[in-house]
């Protein structure tokens, strides 16, 4: 009573009383948790220990007191429209003080005490722990683990979610042993074949979906797997059935025709021979004729139900075949998808043989020995059309399209299927089953496909003898970089992989932290698509880029001038070249957008420290950025895969990204003069990749701008526009020369006047002097360059 009398009744001045609670099921502060439109503030029910008692007995939930949430001054009050909902669960521990003091009538609460890993949940009750899921909450295909509610600061406690299929998921937590990987959906890896792809290569793509579907689904799901696929690729062999039909009728056409005209010919001939009559020859020409009208026109009236009567047998045909390939297949490879088809072929084939045989026996006798099945199994336009089969490719502009687009991998180069691939397939099945008599068993279930390898239950045992196997590779270090899709031709690259991980190197992946181009192609006027696999489907995420040269007058026009990694993803399997090279430095940037607004002042770096000098034009633009050379200075390697900062507080937009080599032998830092008198305020032309803003002159015949500042007949550089051009120049370098390079201008000796000058990333190098001067390099610099006379 005393107490009472003393407060002041003014807040924060009557002491501070906190408090531990925990926070009741929803159902007692359902509004707020739903929140309805009947709600006001941030406010939960709160259990106070030592205040309210530990049963809902005497205080149900219902009638504890509400408990204003403070909020963290980034979650924001409301105005101006910034704010944050709160994120307090039921069954949630949480802290906080009693505005009112020792009246303990207004809870507010200032913070929550973390979930713990070993929490044992149990059904909801005061001062117990218990799940903090609801009915509207429940994870159900969430990324959120179910029984995994702690936030402790050691442990991971969400899935690791990636893009990945099922069968590649499997594999890193078998790898790993970390159940918590998942992918980011089941229909992750499914490759989706665009309008207009051809229709065997259709049938590839939804044949290596399903292999990779089926290995890991239940029972039930192999079954609704191999329905949905069998109708997908029945609707695929309807073209084949139309072109197979059209094919027959076009080359039954000119038999029938020539076969009319030789009976007419010969019943002409022998009656004129019995009779020497004409006229009585002409009419038994042209009886014997009219007798083949009616067995002709019943060939004709068939064609069109020939396709419908093959096509309604089709679905239950595939399948009998595609239940058959996914039991025996783990790895759909080419070969097999090429039989696949072939069987079709084979089914459709002989389809069209039995349905018109009754009537290609009644015009028998003028085909001259015509076989029409034979003929199908000859033609490749049967089975594909006529310009899939010739590869008829019309010129035009560049496509930039590729048909295939696999999920979480992007565009992939997936190659065709040719016309002359499956009939082999088909055609040599045909003649091993009519070999083998029609055996029985799995050949005898499937006749009228053929005997085909994916039809063997060992087909995909790596000791399997046929000639095309399905057993998964065994040796998954085939890592490669392809480059595709765009209108030039003969660019290639090789990966560099690193960041490894694993103990044993048969078990070592990493991720892709460089390209080596090692062959810049021709003719390119957009830059090709770039896919990065490996052959077991093991690595993930990795993304890249390719950069094309769009300036005419560069030597490098239409050519790739370099490959850069967008994500380096992981697990992709070591290769053998890489293992030796145990430290990489950035060989050289490329900048992908120049940006604008930068300035001297700014500064590169790469994730070690690293430095690196930058040339900009007038606009502020990025013109090239230059790493430190590792052969001349003591430079940090990398460390997986390399970033590049850019510290600038007006500069924006520029996009560089630097590309690494194994780290040249160090031979040093070189002293260096420095030309104190050159004015250093524009930039003549680059030579070797470096900046040059000495003496210059343009040569007499060429036009060519070149270090000096008169012409000799002495060998010297060129400078050139832009750094690409030159580097790239090195090929017109002379070998057989020396460089003595003297100053002719008054120079400060920074370290020792006894050293020969050389150029450093600090200071652009000296200008060359007017006489005497210099003679041509015994051995062509690194990095590029040119001489000329």
């Amino acid at each position: 009573m005393i107490e009472n009398l003393l407060k002041s009744n003014f807040l924060g001045r009557d002491g501070f009383r906190w408090w531990i609670g925990q926070i009741p099921p929803t159902e007692s502060w359902a509004l707020h948790y739903k929140k309805k439109k009947d709600a006001w503030g941030n406010r939960v029910k709160v259990r106070i220990m030592g205040y309210h008692p530990q049963n809902t007995v005497e205080l149900p939930d219902e009638d504890l007191p509400w408990a204003t949430v403070i909020l963290p001054t980034n979650n924001g009050s409301g105005k101006a429209g910034f704010r944050k909902p709160i994120r307090i669960s039921q069954g949630d521990i949480v802290v906080g003080f009693f505005l009112d003091g020792d009246d303990a009538q207004q809870p507010v609460i200032f913070g929550v005490i973390a979930n713990s890993k070993y929490v044992v949940n149990g059904e909801p009750g005061p001062f117990k722990p218990f799940s903090g899921y609801t009915p509207e909450t429940t994870p159900g295909n969430k990324v959120i683990v179910k029984g995994r509610e702690s936030n402790d600061d050691n442990e991971l406690i969400d899935k690791k979610v990636i893009n990945a299929d099922r069968k590649l998921i499997e594999n890193i937590k078998q790898k790993t042993g970390d159940d918590l990987v998942r992918s980011t959906s089941s229909v992750m890896g499914d490759c989706v074949s665009f309008a207009g792809t051809p229709a065997q290569n259709q049938m590839k793509i939804e044949l290596g979906n399903a292999v990779k579907a089926y290995g890991s689904s239940s029972v039930a799901d192999k079954q609704r797997l191999v329905t949905d696929a069998s109708k997908t690729m029945t609707g695929i062999s309807n073209s084949f059935i139309g072109e197979l039909t059209k094919t027959a009728m076009t080359s039954l056409a000119p038999k029938l025709n020539s076969g009319l005209d030789l009976l007419y010919s010969n019943v002409f001939a022998t009656v004129l021979a019995a009779t020497q009559n004409t006229a009585i020859a002409k009419k038994a020409g042209t009886a014997a004729q009219t007798a083949m009208v009616n067995p002709v026109a019943a060939l004709q009236t068939k064609f069109p139900c020939v396709m419908e009567a093959i096509g309604n047998t089709m679905l239950g045909d595939i399948r009998s075949l595609l239940t058959s390939y996914l039991d025996n297949v783990q790895n759909s490879t080419a070969c097999m998808s090429e039989q696949f088809t072939g069987a079709i072929f084979n089914k459709i084939v002989n389809g069209i043989g039995d349905a018109l045989g009754p009537e290609l026996g009644g015009v028998g006798k003028i085909l001259g020995g015509f076989d029409l099945v034979n003929d199908l199994r000859g033609k490749a336009e049967g089975l594909l059309g006529i310009q899939e089969a010739i590869k008829c490719v019309a010129p035009g502009t560049a496509n930039m399209k590729t048909n295939v687009w696999c999920l979480g991998k992007g565009p992939m180069n997936a190659p065709g299927v040719t016309g002359e691939m499956i009939m082999a397939a088909a055609n040599a099945a045909q003649s091993l089953q009519e070999a083998a008599g029609a055996p029985g068993g799995v050949l005898g279930s499937l006749l009228g496909f053929g005997q085909f390898d994916f039809m063997n239950t060992d087909v995909s045992d790596p000791n399997y003898t046929g000639d095309c196997k399905a057993s998964p590779p065994s040796n998954c270090r085939g890592v490669q970089i392809k480059l595709f899709g765009a209108d030039g031709e003969g660019s290639l690259a090789e990966p560099i992989i690193g960041a490894l991980v694993g103990d044993a190197f048969a078990q070592q992946t990493g991720s892709l932290i460089g390209i080596k181009l090692t062959n810049p192609g021709q003719g390119y006027t957009i830059p090709p698509l770039v896919e990065v696999t490996d052959n077991c489907d093991q690595g993930y995420g990795a993304h890249a880029r390719a950069v094309i040269d769009y300036d005419p007058s560069s030597p490098t026009y239409q050519q790739v001038i370099d490959v850069y990694i967008v994500t380096p993803g992981e697990n992709y399997p070591v290769i053998d070249e890489n293992t030796n090279d145990n430290e990489y430095t950035v060989d050289h940037v490329t900048v992908i957008n120049s940006g604008e607004n930068y300035n001297l002042d700014d500064k590169i770096t790469d994730n070690v420290g690293n430095e690196y000098e930058k040339i900009l034009d007038e606009q502020g633009r990025i013109l090239n950025v230059i790493p430190p050379n590792a052969a001349l200075f003591n430079v940090k390697p990398v460390d997986g895969f390399p970033q590049l900062f850019i510290e600038s507080s007006t500069g924006f937009g520029a996009i560089i990204k630097p590309q690494i080599t194994p780290r040249p032998s160090y031979q040093g830092e070189t002293k260096q003069i420095i030309d104190c008198i050159t004015p250093r305020d524009s930039i003549v032309g680059y030579i070797n990749g470096e900046p040059y803003y000495g003496a210059f002159h343009v040569h007499p015949t060429t036009g060519a701008k070149m270090v000096g500042a008169a012409h000799t007949t002495t060998a010297h550089s060129i400078i050139y526009d832009t750094p690409a051009e030159s580097r790239s120049s090195i090929a017109r370098v002379s070998t057989s020369t020396t460089v003595t390079l003297q100053q002719s201008s008054p120079v400060t000796d920074t370290t020792d006047s006894s050293t020969q000058s050389d150029s450093s990333m600090d200071t652009p190098p000296q200008s060359p002097p007017s006489s005497p001067p210099p003679s041509p390099p015994s051995s062509p610099p690194s990095g590029g360059g040119g001489y000329t006379y």
